[in-house]
């Protein structure tokens, strides 16, 4: 997994503010392997997942 972000904020007086941006990376794999018998029959079975999801944020935020 990999992640990385930054912000940048103010407080001064009244106003507050803030702006941030981040970027996130992660990866994993389901493997189901099954191997069965059904009376004198065998059946084999594989599933492979990969799976590889990107997230990119972008957050701002004012009060007063």
């Amino acid at each position: 997994m990999y992640a990385t972000s930054t912000s940048i904020a103010s407080y001064k007086n009244k106003l507050h503010w803030q702006l941030s941006k981040g970027y996130t990376k992660s990866s994993w794999r389901e493997d189901l392997i099954i191997s069965r018998q059904v009376l004198d029959e065998s059946y084999n079975q594989t599933s492979i997942s990969p799976f590889a999801p990107e997230t990119l944020d972008f957050r701002k935020w004012i009060e007063q």
